[in-house]
């Protein structure tokens, strides 16, 4: 282990480097409980760390060379927070901003550990600071047509795929697909010979903006402003060039209420790679969707329910484990 200096000193210059020494400041590095596998991935690696030092001598990591898992260089950094005062860097007598660097080995363990026949659970986790949250939503749902398309289509089924991102603040947005299938009660006024379909398949998809609302620690709300293509197929394509095919094209602005309710407890998943905590919902919506087709027959609003599987994933970014 050996500081890499930059500067030059003499009697009125001096070099960046920690008040308490180099092994006070590796030392606040070495007391990182790393797993058993994270600690396969140090052994016999060298690292170069590279602090930048302001002019009142705070020390900030902006790198680590030498290692490429993330979870590892995230407890790395985690750890800058309570790294000791450095003394500045003096130019001419007056302190500026430098870099210093460090170069560390981690010794090489040997014998059981307690982590070390699996990765550890949630109660091991002393301190955790996570990152937004991802969601994939796909369920069932129940339909029905309002305005000038209920004259021709009753109700149906179809489905519902979402897959969001949600930040810190409770906001994000994403994509949303709903598929309906809704029988056919009455030809539309179009003149073609071509047999209308007897269940029409209409499809929206689109991007979505969400607000999540928790409501306690297993119940939430999540509001869904949506925004998207339309299309409804009225007729079967026979080919690739077929002529008489009729397909609906539009412009579909929605709103969805979602209300979910946690399955199970929290759960690590992807410790090696890059930690998570995962969580299954079960999932009930209600929806809105005005639809402006370039039929004014076929435009009006569908309106659906829906019971769906909600999974949801949050990553760890950095974390502390307990003693």
């Amino acid at each position: 282990m050996s500081p890499a200096l930059y500067g030059q000193v003499d009697s009125l210059n001096s070099v960046p480097g920690p008040k308490e020494g180099i092994n006070k400041l590796a030392l606040q590095f070495l007391k990182i409980n790393f797993t058993a596998a994270q600690r396969e991935l140090l052994e016999d690696v060298t690292l170069e760390f590279i602090f930048y030092v302001d002019s009142i001598g705070k020390a900030t990591l902006e790198d680590v060379n030498g290692i490429n898992d993330k979870a590892i260089f995230d407890s790395l950094y985690y750890t800058t927070e309570q790294l000791p005062a450095f003394n500045p860097m003096q130019v001419n007598g007056r302190t500026e901003g430098s870099i210093y660097s460090m170069i560390l080995e981690y010794p090489t363990y040997t014998g059981p550990t307690s982590r070390q026949y699996g990765p550890p659970n949630l109660e091991d986790f002393e301190e955790m600071v996570t990152g937004g949250r991802t969601d994939c939503l796909i369920g069932a749902v129940f339909n029905g047509p309002v305005g000038n398309m209920n004259e021709y289509l009753g109700l149906g089924g179809g489905m519902k795929v979402d897959l969001l991102f949600t930040g810190k603040r409770g906001y994000g947005g994403g994509i949303f697909m709903n598929a309906y299938f809704n029988d056919l009660e009455k030809d539309y006024p179009i003149n073609t010979n071509r047999t209308q379909n007897g269940s029409q398949p209409i499809l929206l998809l689109g991007l979505a903006l969400n607000k999540l609302i928790p409501l306690n620690e297993r119940r939430e709300l999540m509001a869904q402003f949506e925004a998207g293509y339309a299309i409804q197929n009225i007729s079967s394509r026979t080919n690739s060039n077929d002529p008489d095919y009729i397909q609906l094209q539009g412009f579909s602005p929605g709103f969805t209420l979602h209300y979910a309710m946690k399955i199970g407890h929290d759960r690590l998943s992807g410790y090696y790679l890059q930690p998570a905590i995962v969580n299954n919902y079960v999932n009930f919506h209600l929806g809105i969707h005005p639809i402006f087709f370039d039929l004014d027959s076929g435009s009006g609003m569908l309106w659906d329910i829906g019971v769906s599987y909600r999974l949801s994933y949050k990553v760890i970014r950095s974390y502390k484990l307990r003693e």
